[in-house]
């Protein structure tokens, strides 16, 4: 029996506004890629700096690679000042090098922002995205050939149903 069909799955789609989804992810370097996701959120996230959600995304890495390889990586961190988690997707067509676990380029960047008084919230979230990887079916084909936010959506919430 699987140890995970017990408890409900969050589903991340629900969760994911359209305009938290960056489909044209420039940077080709670790630095460069969370600077610009940083950026991205920080112009999206009421009294959120791009450089605090830089710093904090930078110190999380230094611990070790989100990158968990076949071309995904879930930066994640904890920012005070914030009320409820957010969550990002970022895509680079061409990819980045990410210090993966495969060593490939990392394609595909669920970006996890939680609040420092919500923990058990925080790692809920990363579960629900790591399983969502791990089940994903054709999750690492159909998003990065999506064009735009809704496409990305679109193809989320498909792969989310075929979930069991």
């Amino acid at each position: 029996m699987n140890p995970d069909s017990a408890r409900p799955v969050t589903k991340i789609r629900p969760l994911l506004a359209e305009d938290f989804v960056l489909c044209n992810l420039g940077a080709e370097d670790r630095d460069g890629a969370l600077r610009e996701i940083a950026a991205f959120l920080g112009a999206r996230i009421p009294g959120l700096t791009a450089d605090a959600i830089f710093e904090s995304l930078l110190g999380r890495e230094k611990l070790g690679s989100t990158a968990v390889g076949g071309g995904f990586a879930i930066p994640h961190s904890q920012v005070a000042g914030l009320e409820a988690p957010r969550i990002g997707l970022a895509l680079s067509p061409r990819g980045v090098a990410f210090e993966s676990l495969d060593g490939r380029p990392t394609h595909v960047f669920f970006v996890i922002l939680g609040s420092p008084e919500r923990p058990a919230q925080n790692l809920q979230l990363l579960a629900a995205v790591a399983s969502l990887i791990r089940m994903g079916g054709r999750l690492a084909a159909v998003l990065p050939q999506a064009r735009t936010p809704r496409q990305v959506l679109d193809g989320l919430a498909r792969e989310e149903e075929g979930r069991k």
